[in-house]
């Protein structure tokens, strides 16, 4: 019976195969039963499963969510083809329009495995749009042949239905949350240098650099506004949290009458683990409360800078060996009140960001975020100088203008050029202005000298 089984499998597999290539083919021939559509199933979550391991090898950890991203775009596509064979009024072509779209998925994951394996080349944002255009023409091309009724009127009638089907699918892939299965092996070097890290001693540090942070500050200057920021950087094996918010530092001074006493920097840090107070919860906090208490509430604003990476309603906090967890927008808005700030600028760049609006939003509040709450943000590379946002949005818009309302406008409209021109999803980032604070911002002008 399993011999059948199989042998039944190869004999439909083959002939589905056929839908993707010039050859004849005749759907009324796949015969698919419940065991053989199973069985197809089973090949495919596993031919995933190897692909998976292909882009991220060398493997460092699994990710569970990559297992519902998954399942969740297998159901996507049944609702897709149900449309589609509804469309169409054949009911009779949906178990095998279902085999042949997972053959088809099958087989683009081993050539495009093989192809990734044997090359070295990797899955880059461009790479990836290549692919994902690929597929969908490959599904479509064999999709089409299997709907395909007699005459121009079932030629036309199942190009509705594939289109049908590949609206829901290309929106499915803009808007679902989505996961890797697996995550790359971080390499030698950066383990190395987190490591080396004597979390004892950092811990009995961050008393004393706090302290020393906030002696700095200077109190607000009664005869002009001023602009006070915290700026954050959350993940220690990645320098360009660091360099970038030393970088806004230095971007903010003109800002702040050239002010040393107006920044407070947190950052997590393997290369330079004492030069700042590490971002967590209880210097993040004190950080705020100290501010609270220089910042004048009815002139002085503040920025709350916060880099790294991220996830839905998560903002990493990535110190490893200092055992970090990571930080939720509900408790980061906690913190905010408890601290009694107001006029606060908050900017959260990371992936899926604007996880955090909601949460964060306030009357007194802007909340400007990197990416939308499905969406990620780019070049959070450890070599790089800036983060995508953090250049389009300090190092030019900021610069340019002064004005945080503005900056976020041409930052925006930059950032979507560039990753049109470059094929990549968009980030879409966010903005959010309270009612008392947009009144605020449009009175609101710290010394430029």
């Amino acid at each position: 019976m399993t011999t059948g089984l199989f042998q039944g499998f190869a004999r439909n597999a083959a002939g589905a195969a056929r839908a993707f290539l010039p050859l004849r083919f005749d759907a009324a021939a796949l015969e698919v039963t419940g065991a053989q559509l199973a069985l197809c199933f089973a090949v495919n979550l596993l031919a995933t499963l190897l692909w998976g391991l292909v882009v991220a090898w060398p493997v460092g950890s699994f990710e569970p969510w990559g297992v519902t991203s998954v399942l969740a775009g297998q159901a996507v596509m049944f609702l897709a083809l149900a449309l589609a064979v509804w469309i169409m009024g054949r009911g009779e072509r949906f178990w095998p329009a279902v085999f042949v779209v997972l053959v088809g998925n099958t087989l683009f994951l081993i050539v495009t495995g093989a192809l990734m394996r044997m090359t070295g080349l990797g899955i880059e944002d461009g790479i990836a749009t290549v692919f994902s255009w690929a597929l969908y023409v490959i599904v479509f091309i064999g999709l089409f042949r299997v709907l395909k009724g007699p005459g121009l009127r079932g030629g036309v009638r199942a190009g509705l239905a594939v289109g049908g089907y590949g609206i829901v699918s290309v929106l499915a892939a803009q808007f679902m949350p989505r996961a890797v299965l697996f995550h790359p092996q971080m390499p030698e070097s950066t383990e190395a240098a987190y490591t080396r890290v004597d979390v004892e001693r950092l811990y009995y540090a961050q008393p004393g650099l706090m302290a020393d942070a906030v002696r700095a500050l200077d109190a607000n200057d009664p005869d002009r506004a001023d602009l006070y920021a915290i700026l954050g950087a959350g993940t220690s094996y990645e320098g360009v949290f660091l360099r970038e918010a030393t970088q806004i530092r230095d971007i903010l001074k003109p800002m702040q009458g050239g002010a040393e006493g107006r920044t407070l920097i947190l950052a997590n840090s393997d290369a330079q683990p004492f030069e700042n107070p590490m971002l967590g919860r209880r210097n993040l906090q004190e950080a705020l409360n100290a501010v609270a208490g220089l910042a004048d509430p009815d002139r002085d604003a503040t920025l709350l800078y916060l880099t790294s990476h991220g996830g839905p309603e998560s903002f990493s906090l990535g110190f490893y060996d200092a055992g970090l967890n990571n930080l939720g927008s509900e408790e980061l808005s906690a913190m905010i009140d408890e601290s009694g700030l107001t006029n606060l600028i908050i900017v959260v760049q990371a992936c899926y960001s604007g996880s955090f609006v909601d949460n964060l939003a306030a009357p007194d509040r802007m909340v400007i975020t990197a990416a939308a709450a499905d969406r990620t943000s780019f070049g959070c590379a450890s070599e790089n100088l800036w983060t995508e946002f953090g250049r389009a949005y300090f190092d030019k818009a900021l610069r340019d203008t002064g004005d945080f309302r503005l900056a976020f406008d041409r930052a925006r409209e930059a950032i979507e050029r560039r990753e049109k021109d470059e094929g990549l999803t968009a980030s879409n980032p966010q903005i959010a202005i309270g009612t008392k604070m947009g009144a605020f911002l449009d009175g609101f002008h710290p010394d430029q000298s």
